[in-house]
């Protein structure tokens, strides 16, 4: 702000002061500030409108109207207006507003030619004219889509090449009419005089693309002679002269072959297409299999050849058993070859096979059969494939095997049945009363058909003597029978007790009533001695310490030992195991010995 002073005032000025003073007063006073936004950053080929374009802010709720350049137009869906809202801020933002480039669309079809589009059909690009074949370029070749959304240029056009009339050719001339011009692609026809023939890849001429003919036909004189082949005759066409493009054809004799193949000749400018050859038919090696060729030459092997084949021994020929050279070259059939010869299932019986893997059961296989424990094989033991795909015998059967009637022994069998007596079969023998079985009490049939041993007998009752114990028995000494009686006792009854039955009987079945008694040693009748004993034995121990302390024995006179330091004498008694075994002894007494010792020496 600015201050302005006003000096040299008069007073009649006063009044003018007064209006200074109030508009000074006005400028102190604080003024409302209005809200801007400025100028729009607008995107990439957009822009404000001109009529916008000067100003460098906006008032709020101003509006901007936004546009594309030249050659541009708005994307779908941008905004075309923005409006300066309350934050200062223009909504909707700028950068929403897009441009993208005008298209120019397709410049139409072109005759006789097309437009090439490398840069696609959008403002700036360019096309190119391009004409068909046999046509050439009049005008610029050139477009370009400008900004307005249309091509430029349109005056291009594609004409088409022609050509002057054709040229005559030695021996012949164009079929008319002649024109005097002719256009690219159209053709004209030749003929040549008479016996004359018209030569070349083709009878007409065509306009080019250069303005040109294509290369004119000749005319020219063509015979071609009569061929005689070897082995082959004529079957097709007459006996000639031949002239230009006369065909022939010819066959072999059988057994031989054309070369080259279909034998068909043409005649040509300088003579025939080929010459036919017949030659001898031979058919390739039929390759290698299992199966043997009987006369082998290795070939070759000429029309007719017959091979023929065989197989080893266990072999069977699959195929035809000989191949015959053809005529063309093939054998009759493909080479035979030999499959193991195989033999059927031998079917089931209550025979097992040892080895069964379940086949195919080739030539050579064995099969080895077996039966169950009890039963015999009744047929061959062994199978064998043979060459001929049977079996060399029928399957074996199985049969329970039985043992023949035992021979007849005294012994009585418990369960007779009379027979008779398969494999497993046991018979139980049994004697009378008062009888022992002497051998085996069962017989047992075997796998072998034999009984396990020889049928028992029974002999009279007489028992050896019971087992021996430290009891003693009275009674009949042995053997023994039926209702004998043996007593026992113990020898020392009153150190020992019987333990046990002190009866033993023999019964009718050869057996004592019980087993033999025992003798065991009274163990408190035992310790009752070994207590008295050492009673004894310990009075006797007193009696000799009390004469060595205070008495002195010598001469039947009894002498008082003075009072001395007190003197302890100590014997060792026998043990008292020894003494019990003293008392134990029944064949033997032992008397315990007491050694006094010697009278102590006096001072």
């Amino acid at each position: 702000m600015t201050l302005i002073f006003l000096s040299g005032i008069s007073c009649s000025d006063r009044m003018s002061k007064n209006i200074l003073a109030s508009l000074w007063m006005l400028l102190l006073l604080p003024t409302e500030i209005i809200g801007q936004c400025t100028k729009p950053a607008t995107s990439e080929n957009a822009g404000i409108h001109l009529s916008d374009n000067l100003k460098d802010s906006f008032n709020k709720s101003s509006a901007v109207r936004l546009a594309c350049h030249n050659g541009y137009e708005p994307t779908p869906g941008s905004p075309r207006k923005l409006i300066c809202d309350d934050n200062n801020q223009w909504s909707p933002g700028p950068e929403k507003f897009t441009c993208q480039k005008k298209s120019c669309g397709h410049p139409g079809e072109l005759s006789n030619g097309h437009y090439e589009f490398p840069e696609g059909v959008e403002f700036g690009a360019s096309i190119t004219a391009v004409c068909n074949t046999g046509h050439f370029a009049i005008g610029e070749k050139q477009r370009r889509c400008l900004g307005d959304g249309q091509w430029d240029g349109g005056n291009f056009v594609c004409e088409v090449v022609k050509c002057g009339p054709p040229k005559p050719i030695p021996n012949g001339q164009p079929r008319p009419p002649i024109n005097e011009m002719y256009d690219y692609g159209q053709a004209v026809q030749y003929d040549c005089n008479r016996d004359y023939t018209r030569l070349g890849a083709s009878d007409s001429v065509h306009c080019l693309e250069n303005g040109s003919w294509s290369d004119v036909p000749r005319c020219a004189k063509v015979v071609c002679i009569r061929l005689d082949i070897l082995n082959a005759r004529r079957v097709e066409g007459g006996s000639g002269p031949y002239g230009y493009k006369y065909t022939l054809r010819y066959e072999c004799n059988v057994g031989y072959k054309m070369s080259p193949d279909g034998g068909k000749i043409t005649c040509l400018e300088h003579g025939w297409s080929s010459t036919p050859n017949c030659t001898v038919v031979k058919c390739p090696n039929p390759g290698t299999t299992n199966a043997t060729i009987t006369d082998e030459s290795g070939g070759p092997y000429k029309y007719g050849a017959i091979l023929t084949y065989k197989c080893q021994a266990g072999h069977t020929l699959v195929g035809s058993l000989q191949l015959k050279c053809g005529s063309d070259e093939q054998w009759s059939s493909k080479p035979p070859t030999c499959q193991v010869v195989e033999c059927p299932n031998p079917g089931s019986t209550n025979a097992t096979i040892t080895d069964e893997s379940g086949g195919p059961y080739k030539y050579g296989a064995i099969l080895t059969y077996k039966c169950q424990a009890g039963h015999r094989l009744v047929g061959s033991l062994q199978l064998k494939c043979g060459s001929d795909g049977q079996w060399s015998s029928k399957p074996p059967t199985c049969q329970v095997v039985e043992c023949p009637n035992p021979d007849t022994t005294n012994a009585t069998i418990t369960d007779e049945s009379g027979g008779p007596y398969k494999y497993g079969a046991i018979l139980t023998y049994k004697c009378q009363a008062g009888h022992r079985l002497v051998g085996s009490p069962q017989l047992k049939c075997g796998s072998d058909g034999q009984w396990s041993s020889k049928p028992p007998t029974c002999q009279a009752l007489g028992f050896p003597q019971p087992v021996h114990t430290n009891a003693i028995y009275e009674g009949p000494d042995g053997p023994y029978r039926p209702g004998d009686i043996l007593k026992y006792k113990c020898t020392h009854w009153v150190m020992y007790k019987l333990v046990g039955c002190p009866q033993l009987k023999c019964g009718s079945d050869g057996q004592w009533s019980s087993k033999p008694p025992t003798c065991q040693v009274r163990w408190i009748i035992l310790w009752i001695i070994i207590i008295v004993i050492a009673a004894v034995v310990i009075v006797v121990i007193l009696i000799i310490v009390y004469c060595l302390g205070g008495c002195n024995c010598r001469n039947n006179k009894t002498t008082e030992r003075p009072a001395t330091d007190a003197e302890v004498v100590v014997l060792n008694p026998r043990p008292v195991s020894d003494t019990v075994n003293i008392l134990q002894s029944a064949d033997s007494s032992k008397q315990a010995e007491v050694f006094d010792p010697e009278p102590a020496s006096g001072p």
